[in-house]
């Protein structure tokens, strides 16, 4: 897998400026790019800075949030205004057919008694917390000790669900989500096929977005929050604090044209 390139190098202040010149999607996943992810289960408020930057760009381009948490949780603390908010992994929001969404509310649901049985069983399972976001479930296991091991038996025990779903550990949370929802990457795709976009930038931070990174057309531009070797993402920022830096740019160039 090849090195990424940090976006502020001249390779990246190129692509930036290409993007800009292009009718350009700008897509942000929320928890650890755009706020610190919170302990307790909740959006955290990004920072000042973050969202004055944000709505700038917001202002003079199409900007998608998605997140894993639920809508209603989510617009409260944003503090600005993208043209499209999707919440649950992309799930709610994004005009799927009612029989899909139907669906994924039932599945979630039926997954719930199993997984507390499951729970009840496994030494340290009192720790873990299970997040109902109505189109999905978040098992929180962050309390629980020792972390790793709690993950692998917790992806066991989701692994025996019915129907299976598909799984996502990131920051010590499993994502458990239905088979019939959407993957991210497929769901930024029909968007920006739907609306005739030429380009897309996409910045996201965990193992969650890896999907995104490693589908992603050669002609997407594709941001990891820190540098991990076996990102698939062709650029990153090295820690959080720089996506500021990083929405400016974006603003300032398309602001240039």
């Amino acid at each position: 897998m090849a090195a990424q390139t940090f976006i502020f190098s001249k390779a990246g202040e190129a692509e930036l400026a290409r993007l800009a010149r292009l009718r350009t999607l700008y897509v942000f996943d929320f928890d650890g790019t755009l706020s610190p992810a919170g302990p307790g289960g909740l959006p955290t408020r990004p920072s000042l800075s973050l969202r004055r930057a944000t709505q700038a760009l917001c202002d003079r381009a199409d900007v998608l949030l998605i997140s894993a948490h639920p809508l209603a949780e989510l617009v409260p603390v944003l503090g600005f205004s993208p043209r499209w908010t999707f919440g649950c992994h992309g799930i709610e929001g994004s005009e799927l057919d009612e029989a899909v969404l139907a669906e994924c509310r039932a599945v979630t649901e039926g997954w719930l008694g199993p997984l507390r049985r499951a729970l009840e069983t496994l030494p340290g399972g009192d720790a873990v917390r299970i997040e109902n976001r109505g189109l999905a479930l978040a098992l929180n296991y962050r309390l629980a000790a020792p972390r790793r091991s709690m993950g692998e038996r917790l992806a066991q025990a989701c692994r025996a669900l019915e129907p299976a779903p598909r799984l996502h550990d990131a920051n010590w949370v499993i994502h458990v989500l239905p088979p019939a929802s959407p993957a991210k990457d497929e769901t930024i795709r029909r968007l920006a096929a739907r609306e005739g976009y030429d380009a897309v930038l996409f910045a996201g931070d965990d193992a969650t977005d890896e999907a995104v990174f490693a589908s992603a057309p050669a002609d997407w531009l594709t941001v990891r929050v820190g540098r991990f070797p076996d990102s698939a993402a062709r650029y990153h920022v090295y820690k959080s604090e720089e996506m500021v830096m990083l929405l400016q740019a974006i603003t300032r160039r398309i602001g240039m044209r």
